[in-house]
């Protein structure tokens, strides 16, 4: 493990601004891996499996190089933290237009995908299995984001944890300070159980108070099961169309404090 370990730090080297690196089959144990050299691809082996060092703290890949695009591979992060808030996943994002596409993620106490200040992120074409608290998970953090999309992704929770269980959250809890803009939330598909003693949310796009979450677009999603289908509030200019929301305990779509939707 820890060959493989030094040996992906060293091809990420190598490789050099808008290089490629090839990430081969095998196991990867990793913990805080940056991708911090811009515009570089990595394209993992579908059958290259990629885990955490240390399960309660730490993610085993950051990226900080704005234009990264990741592709491919698993990424099962058993995770020990009962503590959602502890934020431990899988891949952890800071940086400016990133891609992260055709992957598989599994099992995490935290947001496997979790988009910290990012502006133009991309998370498409995923599979989620069995999240704790979410799937993708997207916020700012000291500055307003713009450009968030998420789309075609699919999640399967057949296990819903103690509190409540997010697939996909475009969270802004940052009052009227920060504004989140332009987001795409388009055909992903998402299915929880459709009973539990919790409540989960199958997609929320969530802000404190009207307008700061503005231009989101929510379309073509199918949800079944969980507490919520499709949760929107404080947006403006927002547009929920097309989904598809079936067995949902509580609402299929909700709406709070809304202006333009």
């Amino acid at each position: 493990f820890q060959s493989r370990y030094a040996a992906v730090h060293l091809a990420r080297d190598a490789a050099g601004v808008g290089g490629r690196v090839v990430v081969p089959q095998g196991t990867y144990l990793l913990g805080n891996m940056t991708l911090s050299v811009a515009n570089q691809t990595w394209d993992f082996h579908p059958s290259a499996e990629v885990r955490t060092t240390n399960a309660a703290t730490t993610f085993p890949v950051l990226v900080t190089g704005s234009g990264v695009t990741i592709v491919g591979g698993n990424f099962n992060n058993q995770a020990a933290s009962g503590d959602a808030y502890a934020e431990v996943g899988a891949v952890k994002v800071t940086s400016n237009d990133v891609t992260i596409r055709n992957e598989t993620y599994r099992a995490a106490r935290g947001a496997l995908i979790l988009g910290d200040g990012a502006n133009r992120i991309t998370v498409e074409n995923n599979k989620f299995y069995d999240t704790w608290y979410a799937a993708v998970f997207i916020r700012p953090l000291n500055a307003d984001i713009t450009g968030v999309t998420v789309r075609d992704n699919e999640v399967l929770n057949t296990t819903v944890f103690a509190g409540y269980d997010y697939g996909i959250n475009v969270h802004n809890d940052a009052g009227n300070i920060y504004k989140v803009t332009n987001v795409n939330v388009t055909g992903n598909r998402l299915v929880f159980p459709t009973v539990s003693t919790v409540f989960p949310l199958a997609i929320e796009v969530y802000g404190l108070s009207t307008g700061v979450i503005q231009n989101a677009t929510i379309s073509n999603n199918v949800v079944r099961g969980g507490g919520i289908g499709i949760s929107a509030s404080g947006c403006q200019y927002t547009t929920i169309v097309g989904n598809t929301v079936d067995l949902a305990y509580q609402y299929g779509i909700e709406s709070v404090y809304p202006v333009n939707v």
